[in-house]
């Protein structure tokens, strides 16, 4: 007797959808496309910088997420499966991305983006995905392949390098409309360093 499928609709849990999709159910990809899409598209847009090229990663994607359906781990997090695919996806298509982006100074984007060119895709990518998609350590691990520790580390590397550039950006007097990234407070001067006369 085969198993039967849960009953499909807009409020099936994910694992219902993989289900239905590793059963070549059409209607259950278009479900899963429209639930993830916003997803793929910030994520893109934030890594590519192109309109036009982040939609059409996203539908790179989101073929490649059917093809590759029988990776899917039932009771693992669906989110972060797609994550893996958007991030292989992005890197693939950022250095071509980079080399032709040619964007203008002197607005905050701009600033931002010029601030993330000075790291390398996959630095980009994991601020990103923690940043603006809530994505824990152990999340981000999952999708670039590595131990949660290692992201922490690589993480902070990061933080440090956009503060540093921020900082830059500050200096040169062209940054002073950017918000910058939460950055670690500065340690206290020790007694000798203090002025003369500081109480």
């Amino acid at each position: 007797m085969e198993n039967k499928l849960p009953a499909l609709n807009k409020q099936s849990p994910d694992t219902a959808l993989l289900l239905h999709i590793r059963d070549r159910n059409p209607f259950a990809f278009e479900l899963l496309y429209e639930r993830y899409r916003k997803h793929a598209a910030a994520f893109a847009q934030r890594m590519l910088c192109d309109d036009s090229k982040a939609a059409s990663a996203v539908k790179e994607a989101m073929l490649r997420a059917a093809a590759k359906r029988e990776s899917y781990r039932l009771g693992s997090s669906v989110l972060t499966w797609l994550f893996r695919i958007f991030y292989h996806v992005c890197l693939e298509r950022y250095p071509r991305v980079k080399e032709d982006r040619k964007p203008e100074a002197g607005l905050p984007e701009e600033i931002v983006a010029g601030a993330f060119d000075r790291l390398d895709p996959e630095h980009r990518a994991m601020v990103i995905m923690q940043k603006y998609h809530s994505l824990s350590y152990n999340n981000i691990a999952d999708v670039v392949g590595r131990k949660p520790s290692w992201v922490k580390w690589q993480m902070k590397i990061a933080y440090d390098l956009l503060g540093l550039e921020f900082q830059r950006i500050r200096n040169s007097g062209a940054g002073k409309a950017v918000k910058t990234l939460p950055r670690k407070k500065k340690a206290k001067k020790s007694p000798a360093e203090k002025p003369a006369g500081g109480k």
